[in-house]
């Protein structure tokens, strides 16, 4: 992961991982930050969470790039290869303009999982999950607040079986879609 130091400071990594520590991540001056972590436990976008301290005004995910000078990677147990996904969460969510829709959190899930999205106006959106073979598993007409609303996924409710989904926020011809991975 590349950092643009000039407008972002790191200013803490914290984890939930059992033995995490200052041993398992490493930066540079040219804000070139690398995290290595390999134990048999299943990792979610809560597990390593930076903090950045801004410098200038600007768009957090404008300034960090990931697999610039290295692979962003991680295997599951059976030796997969998946690629690492930025998550950019905080107050930049609130002053996004339009529709905004989030990763769900965490991803990949087990049983719930929230998905937040930012709407600047009052309106009635349809929500879709969608499996891999193109079916649609889920609709739902949701009424969405001005600001930052959040839809809940429960697998059971949702009849949802383990795989890969994309789901969708759609207001009139803008469809805003995101993947999520449901595990055992």
């Amino acid at each position: 992961m590349l950092i643009d130091n000039s407008v972002l400071n790191l200013s803490g990594i914290n984890s939930k991982l059992d033995g995490f520590n200052e041993t398992n991540w490493s930066m540079d001056n040219n804000g070139s930050l690398r995290i290595s972590w390999s134990k048999e436990t299943i990792v979610s976008s809560e597990d390593i969470v930076l903090t950045f301290t801004a410098n200038k005004k600007g768009w957090i995910s404008d300034n960090i790039v990931l697999g610039k000078d290295i692979s962003s990677e991680y295997y599951s147990q059976g030796y997969e290869q998946h690629t690492l996904e930025l998550d950019v969460r905080g107050k930049d969510l609130n002053k996004q303009i339009g529709l905004v829709l989030g990763q769900n959190k965490p991803n990949p899930f087990q049983s719930e999982t929230i998905i937040d999205f930012y709407n600047d106006v009052v309106q009635v959106l349809e929500f879709r999950i969608v499996d891999m073979s193109g079916k649609v598993v889920y609709t739902d007409m949701i009424q969405a607040n001005t600001g930052v609303n959040t839809i809940e996924i429960n697998k059971t409710i949702m009849n949802l079986n383990v795989g890969i989904y994309m789901y969708s926020l759609q207001s009139g011809d803008k469809l805003l879609t995101k993947k999520m991975i449901l595990v055992d």
